[in-house]
Parts: structure tokens; C-alpha cells; sequence
């Protein structure tokens, strides 16, 4: 079965603490119903 999706990346970058992980998991509420894969190097 082909997905009829296309891909993007967003990337988000910043200093310590300034909710990265907090906008990404929103991003990632708002995006419900696609393929979303969430990528995080933890310190």
C-alpha cells in the first residue's frame, strides 16, 4: 500500500531549555492522522 503523503523535515534547534521538546510535541498533537517520527538527542 503506497502512502499518498508527501515527506518534510522540520527542524528545530536552540539552547538548552528553551522548549524545543515542548513546541515539537504540539506540532506533533497538531499533525495527528499522518506519519510523524520525532527525533530527540538527549544531553
Amino acid at each position: 500500500m503506497k502512502m499518498q503523503q508527501s515527506g518534510v523535515t522540520v527542524w528545530f534547534t536552540g539552547l538548552s531549555g528553551a522548549g524545543k521538546t515542548t513546541i515539537c510535541k504540539a506540532v506533533e498533537q497538531k499533525l495527528l492522522g499522518f506519519f510523524v517520527q520525532t527525533l530527540e538527542k538527549g544531553e
